[in-house]
């Protein structure tokens, strides 16, 4: 049988042995801290004469455990005749090194899964959009089967449920942030000792890319819903928080949340609902009117904020009324099959085309993307990229205007 095996400390300074076999690759700590400054790549050994860790483990007593763990490999190895499947491979070493996790037994993959929801919400505050994107994964998974367990967890495994959200109807933008999303479990489960098998990490979902429009509101179509009239209070509120949004490009999870004392000096202060980024935003006259409106309000809320779900079916109606019916073409794939659908860009607007207008119409103005970034909080270029390709082609449409 053909297998490799290298020993190396990772980024936490953990030494471990990586194992592959058959295109899988797991892994196993040795239970050592090591100085990377202190290990000889080359040799896969710690440099002689050196300590490490808090403990001032001498390099001998490393060197001789990874020693042994050579050695175990090598006889586990030759303990099977031909080439065994990599589950029994990986069983057999598991119980040379006790790894056999009491732990796993007790918690199936499903108690794990809820345990890391519980303790990743704790460390990092996760917003209730992301806590119910990882409640929604958890319930798809046992959907996708009943009896998943830690073992499964390869990369075939990922394509297997990459093909089940397609017949979910997902589309694969979605299919591959649901991928992602897993991957931060396993990570958790491997940095928890509870997986030893980390050929997940290499897996890429192969799913064609969609071609889906960046909607947002020109200028022109901006200044329509601005000063519409509406008959319907309700409708007047939604454009006020939607128009917000578009001046000032906050996100509405943010826009939400903006209370009255985030905003002095001129200027809107708040820390990122999404990203946890503290970002200072400067008013202008159209969002500055708008805080204005229900600046008398009873409320610590600088906004009359409704819950997302009505925010987005009452934008539609505000964009209809104002007419912003220009078609546009959305091209997207659920697995290989490809869709398109024409529609109505009112039909097409929701919360998030709000931040989407500002970012667009403040390129269009000529504002440098350096700038833009800074009130949208984005931390590279990247993620501004398409905004900065629609600026471009608007500045290509209107040099066009000269040669009528």
């Amino acid at each position: 049988m053909k297998y490799v095996y290298t020993f190396a400390v990772d980024a936490r300074g953990s030494l471990r042995v990586f194992i592959t076999y058959n295109k899988r690759k797991f892994s196993y700590s040795l239970g050592f801290h090591v100085d990377k400054s202190k290990w000889d790549m080359a040799m896969q050994r710690c440099k002689r004469n050196t300590t490490h860790g808090k403990s001032f483990t001498p390099a001998i007593k490393i060197n001789a455990e990874i020693q042994r763990y050579e050695e175990t490999i090598q006889s586990v190895a030759n303990s099977f005749k031909g080439s065994p499947a990599i589950e029994d491979f990986k069983a057999a070493l598991d119980k040379e090194f006790k790894r056999e996790n009491k732990t796993a037994q007790k918690e199936g993959f499903f108690d794990l899964y809820e345990r890391y929801i519980r303790e990743q919400d704790s460390i990092c505050n996760w917003s209730d959009s992301v806590y119910r994107k990882h409640q929604r994964i958890l319930q798809e998974w046992k959907m996708f089967d009943a009896e998943m367990s830690i073992d499964k967890i390869n990369p075939d495994i990922l394509d297997k449920f990459a093909v089940f959200q397609s017949k979910l109807g997902h589309q694969n933008e979605t299919t591959k942030k649901k991928i992602s999303m897993s991957k931060w479990f396993f990570r958790w489960l491997v940095a928890k000792g509870l997986l030893a098998d980390i050929s997940f990490t290499a897996h890429k979902t192969h799913l064609k890319r969609s071609n889906r429009n960046v909607v947002f509101l020109t200028w022109e179509e901006l200044m329509k819903v601005y000063n519409h009239k509406f008959e319907q209070p309700h409708l007047s509120r939604t454009r006020d928080i939607f128009c917000f949004c578009c001046f000032t490009s906050l996100r509405y999870s943010d826009a939400a949340a903006l209370k009255k004392t985030d905003i002095y000096d001129d200027a809107i202060h708040i820390t990122t609902q999404k990203t946890n980024d503290k970002i200072t935003i400067e008013l202008n006259n159209y969002s500055r009117t708008i805080l204005q409106r229900y600046a008398d309000n009873d409320t610590d809320k600088a906004l009359p904020v409704i819950s997302n779900q009505k925010m987005n079916v009452y934008i539609k109606e505000v964009c209809r009324q104002c007419g912003i019916n220009e078609k546009l073409t959305d091209i997207y794939y659920i697995g290989g099959k490809k869709i398109e659908e024409t529609k109505e860009k009112w039909q097409m607007v929701g919360t998030h085309s709000g931040r989407r207008t500002f970012i667009c119409n403040a390129l269009m103005l000529g504002i440098a993307p350096s700038v833009v970034m800074k009130w949208t909080g984005h931390s590279d270029y990247k993620s501004m990229q398409p905004y900065i390709d629609i600026a471009d082609e608007a500045k290509k449409t209107a040099m066009d205007l000269f040669n009528k």
